[in-house]
Parts: structure tokens; C-alpha cells; sequence
């Protein structure tokens, strides 16, 4: 297929496996050094390449009031949020530390023809399925769910969930049930406002058969022991009902436990574990529940266990203009990731030091 061309900017070359969407002027931005930073080099595809002395250098965001900045998921408003967030990262890259990160290996899987995924954000692995991913659009998509050959990214089903009503879709998940059956965990936790008295997460179980039809789904409300948030993350054990929740905020966000068994016709209350990093868009458990991994619109952070667990390695993505999906393959030796306003699903391989469970 013939790619569209891109124009060379900031002294980046065109690729084959650059979003034909890719606006100029931000992927320039999003080059943290454009001036030629020693040390630091991007490939094609917009990975990060540093030396042992630039990668000491590590975004941190700065101190923000109690509860987070607010992330408004509105038009202009939330694409200059999302471009100052960048911009403050960029300036505390020289001013503070963190562990060594390693360079991603990252390829193009396929591209995604399907018109409908127009806001990719989030990506799940079946487990009754094997090479079949669940996906589904953000805020201002009903309440669906979208089954594609891992392979090809062709359509495969589509799974509306009956008498739900979505506010702001942010993640899924797959997992098991009290009864072992492989299950859907379908999050309505965006909250742009830090606002809302609950969000919801929907239990769906994975049909026998993909084809176009409408599930039933079990909701759970929950909300957090302390202020409400707004959350793109939800990671869940593989081997039984068994969830987590990391909020996303500009300064930091925090790891949440939800309460085990979820209880419908209430209320639940999630428990604040720890601190975790700003602007964390996904998040998946790998297929073994040895390893998890989160990510934010730059980096890819791989945790030995489940939650919380230990920090083993942090890998560079390849540039996506709003990078906000992020899943396992099968094999759990590498993470699919995908993006709004980007047609590409992309697999990146996982360094020896992301394999560690220890």
C-alpha cells in the first residue's frame, strides 16, 4: 500500500511506519532535545535511543496541589493540557534521575481499517479466543466493544452491552470469574472533573461464539477513599475477579485496590496502595499474572507480580500522537499498543531486563 508522504521535520526522515494522521508541528515538540541532545537519537520509528549518561535523565512532573491537576477531556482544552504536560516534562528531563531505560524494539503489526475506531483506548487480549484482541473507543462512543484478529486488525464482532450507558469509557480488561469463566471488565472511570460521586465497571462474560450481538453485563459502582479521580487503567488478574484502578493526574497518579468480591447494588470503596507516575493511560496484566506493565504517552513501565509490584524495567514507545492502549501478547515476551487518531497497532518487544518476575 502506497504510504502517504511525510514531511521531514526537525530532522526526522519520513517512515512507512509513521501515522499517515502524525501532525508535524507536535511530533517536532515531542523530540525532547530538537536542538541535538548528545546521547539521545530516535530511530524511524520515534523510539528513543540514549546513552548510559543521557538516560539518567528522566521527565518528572512538577509538585501540584492535593487531588492532582485536572485533566479536561474537551476539544482545544485537552489537547493544550496534554501539549503543556509534555512541555513540563521536557523541562525537568535535566533536572532529575531515575532508573535506566532501555531502547524498544517496535514493529508494525497491521493497521486498523474499521471507521469506527476513531478514539482508540484500550486494548485487551481474550481469553476465550486466542488471537483476538477487545478494544474500544473513549468518551463519545456508546457502550461497545469491538473483537479484531490480532493479525490482521480486521473487524470480528461487535458486543454492545444492553442498558448501559457510558460516560467515559478509559480501559478493559480481561480476566475470570468467581466460577473460573473467562470474563470482560469494561471501565467507565474517566472523570475529567474529579467530580463524579461513583464510576462503574462493568462484568461481561466472553461469548462462545464472536458475532454481532448484545451482552449482559453485571455493573459494579465504586469510588475512592479519599476524593474522587479521574483513572485511564484498570489491571486485572488473570486467575480470578481480582482488580486494580491507577488514577491519572498531571503531578502523579495512585495505584487503587478495588475490594474483593465486588458487590453490586452499592457502592464499593477502592484503597489507596501507593503513588504512581502522572498521566498513566493504560495499563494490563501479562497472560502468566507474573508481570504488569502501566504506560503514559512516552514510556512503557514493566513491574515484576502483581500490584503493586517492583519496577524492573521503563521502555521507550514509539511516537503515537495520544498513545492510550497497551496490552500484552500471548506470549507475554512483548505489549501491543494502539492510539487515538492512529490507524496502527503496533507490537513492541520486551527487553531480557522485563522479563525478570523477582
Amino acid at each position: 500500500m502506497t504510504q502517504a508522504a511525510v514531511p521531514m521535520t526537525m530532522g526526522v526522515s519520513a517512515s512507512p511506519f509513521v501515522s499517515d494522521e502524525v501532525i508535524d508541528p507536535l511530533r517536532a515538540m515531542r523530540l525532547r532535545y530538537p536542538g541535538g541532545d548528545p546521547g539521545v537519537t530516535r530511530d524511524p520509528l520515534g523510539c528513543r535511543h540514549e546513552s548510559a549518561r543521557a538516560s539518567n535523565r528522566h521527565p518528572r512532573r512538577t509538585r501540584c496541589r492535593r487531588g492532582g491537576c485536572r485533566d479536561l477531556r474537551a476539544g482545544p482544552l485537552k489537547r493544550f493540557l496534554t501539549l503543556a504536560a509534555l512541555l513540563i516534562g521536557s523541562a525537568a528531563a535535566v533536572m532529575s534521575a531515575a532508573p535506566a531505560a532501555v531502547a524498544s524494539d517496535a514493529s508494525l503489526v497491521c493497521r486498523f481499517s474499521d471507521k469506527r475506531f476513531t478514539e482508540i483506548s484500550g486494548l485487551a487480549s481474550s481469553i476465550r479466543h486466542p488471537g483476538v484482541l477487545y478494544l474500544h473507543n473513549d468518551s463519545g462512543d456508546g457502550p461497545f466493544i469491538y473483537a479484531v484478529d490480532a493479525k490482521t486488525c480486521a473487524t470480528l464482532a461487535t458486543l454492545t452491552i444492553r442498558g448501559a450507558s457510558m460516560r467515559d469509557a478509559e480501559a478493559i480488561a480481561t480476566g475470570r470469574d468467581e466460577q473460573g469463566r473467562a470474563v470482560i471488565w469494561f471501565a467507565d472511570i474517566g472523570d475529567n472533573l474529579d467530580s463524579w460521586p461513583f464510576v462503574k465497571i462493568y462484568e461481561i462474560r466472553e461469548p462462545k461464539r464472536l458475532a454481532n450481538t448484545t451482552v449482559d453485563a453485571t455493573a459494579f459502582r465504586f469510588t475512592y477513599g479519599d476524593i474522587p479521580h479521574n483513572a485511564e487503567a484498570l489491571l486485572a488478574n488473570p486467575a480470578k475477579p481480582q482488580l486494580w484502578v491507577v488514577t491519572k493526574q498531571l503531578a502523579h497518579g495512585s495505584l487503587y485496590r478495588l475490594p474483593e468480591p465486588l458487590r453490586s447494588g452499592v457502592v464499593n470503596i477502592a484503597s489507596k496502595i501507593r503513588r504512581e507516575g502522572g498521566l498513566v493511560t493504560d495499563g494490563a496484566v501479562s497472560p502468566d499474572g507474573l508481570r504488569y506493565v502501566l504506560r503514559d504517552y512516552d514510556d512503557a513501565y514493566v513491574y515484576a507480580g502483581l500490584p503493586p509490584g517492583r519496577k524492573i524495567a521503563t521502555i521507550p514507545l514509539p511516537f503515537q500522537l495520544q498513545g492510550e492502549a497497551i496490552t500484552w501478547a500471548p506470549d507475554g515476551r512483548s505489549l501491543l499498543i494502539a492510539s487515538e487518531r492512529d490507524k496502527r497497532l503496533l507490537r513492541v518487544t520486551l527487553p531480557m531486563s522485563a522479563m525478570a518476575v523477582r
